[in-house]
């Protein structure tokens, strides 16, 4: 009779573990749908700044050839009176291939887009003049992308659909010759 009464505090016991721990994961994500549709308080990101290296580019082929299939920057979201802080949200950068043709036009075509949540990008975490970031590391789409021309526009976009573009940047993409 004793063990029955164990078994029976035992599996009540676990009935309410399992009830709580379920109990808690839909709160916690109530909470979190809740959060991402309101605003927490702080000001909103004003500024997306990008900061590039004097070689920015990533060798990421198996081939082996030395032009570029990528490139890597920073990324700081500042509110116009605090330096760079890590936001929940969404990173989106765009890059335009430029072409210039002989008779002097020019033409601008979406080449590449990417689109990060904040929270799946690696943070940078330093204090100082910029603050916090991110580090962004993106692979184009096309491998000819090398010799031309390219602009990149990066937006953050906030919980709450708020869009913060960064200036657009323009380089030519090296290409290599063996």
């Amino acid at each position: 009779m004793d063990q029955v009464r164990t078994y029976a505090r035992a599996g009540g016991m676990l009935l309410v573990l399992l009830a709580a721990i379920s109990g808690c994961r839909a709160a916690r994500e109530a909470r979190t749908v809740r959060e991402q549709r309101r605003d927490d308080g702080r000001p909103p990101v004003r500024r997306v700044v990008c900061l590039y290296s004097d070689n920015p580019w990533l060798n990421l082929d198996k081939a082996g050839d030395r032009d570029p299939e990528g490139l890597w920057y920073y990324v700081y979201l500042s509110t116009g009176s605090e330096p760079g802080q890590l936001r929940d949200g969404l990173i989106e950068v765009e890059m335009y291939r430029i072409e210039h043709s002989l008779d002097g036009t020019t033409s601008r075509t979406l080449d590449s887009e990417w689109r990060y949540a904040t929270e799946d990008l690696p943070a940078i975490r330093k204090p100082g003049l910029l603050g916090d970031g991110y580090a962004l590391l993106l692979c184009w789409n096309r491998k000819d992308t090398a010799g031309h021309e390219i602009e990149l526009i990066t937006t953050f976009e906030d919980t709450l659909g708020r869009r913060t573009r960064s200036e657009t940047k323009s380089m030519r993409v090296p290409k290599y010759t063996r």
